[in-house]
């Protein structure tokens, strides 16, 4: 069975937590869970119902299969952040060696940030520090405040994505995101897209500076052309809680 038809499988079962199908990769549970978080949910929003509902969250053993993309990344056995969820997609973690590969890439995201702010005035000077690369959760109910990689699902059509690997990065925990929001400070995150053959092949980088109402943030559009990596555009968002007034 190919890497996408593992993952529908594993997406549905992994719910569960019971990969027990004999010719399949094992998922094994690891003894890690938390308690489920609660959302308040006056209006019975499905998602929400579900959310509330859902199995403990865990961390968990993947055994991969052989993969239909190249990549640098070491996916022979890796762990993955199960929400408890049916149907939800299969965080994977990033650990040993491919904390250096994703961190080479994360941090190559920096001259395009420079080129922005030479480019435009308005733009902030923006930059991504190595040791502040978060590859752990604060916490197991849910929290998305680090770096890991997600393999994206079949079209649709059922047709191969073109990026078939994502990796999410994140240098600020939750905490440290809500002080500096409700005071003044810069904050950066944003997403990887490869391409098939291992290379990046698209990134939005979102850059905030929180100064209350003053807020502004702006979206690095990064994308690649025959000559490699580009900066496509920067959409600015300038006061943005004013514009929403």
């Amino acid at each position: 069975m190919g890497v996408f038809g593992w993952l529908k499988k594993a997406t549905k079962v992994v719910g569960k937590m019971a990969m027990d199908a004999a010719e399949e990769p094992q998922v094994q549970e690891d003894k890690t869970s938390v308690r489920r978080g609660q959302v308040a949910n006056p209006t019975h929003d499905p998602y929400l119902e579900k959310w509330n509902n859902r199995a403990a969250p865990q961390i968990i053993n993947l055994e991969m299969p052989e993969l239909t993309f190249e990549t640098r990344y070491d996916f022979s056995k890796v762990r993955a952040y199960d929400f408890g969820m049916e149907n939800n997609p299969i965080v994977i973690f990033i650990d040993g060696e491919n904390q250096l590969v994703a961190k080479e890439d994360i941090l190559c995201m920096n001259r395009f940030l420079s080129e922005g702010h030479l480019n435009d005035s308005e733009i902030p000077v923006f930059s991504i520090c190595e040791k502040e690369i978060r590859f752990v959760p604060s916490d197991l109910q849910g929290a998305d405040d680090y770096t890991r990689l997600a393999i994206m699902p079949l079209t649709p059509t059922g047709k191969r994505p073109k990026y078939p690997l994502m990796m999410a990065f994140c240098l600020l925990s939750q905490d440290e995101q809500w002080k500096i929001s409700q005071a003044k400070g810069k904050e950066v995150f944003g997403r990887i897209y490869y391409l098939p053959d291992g290379n990046i092949g698209k990134a939005e980088i979102i850059c905030w500076i929180h100064n209350g109402t003053k807020s502004s943030y702006f979206v690095f559009q990064i994308r690649r052309g025959n000559d490699g990596l580009f900066l496509s555009k920067v959409v600015k968002h300038l006061n943005c809680f004013q514009e929403n007034k």
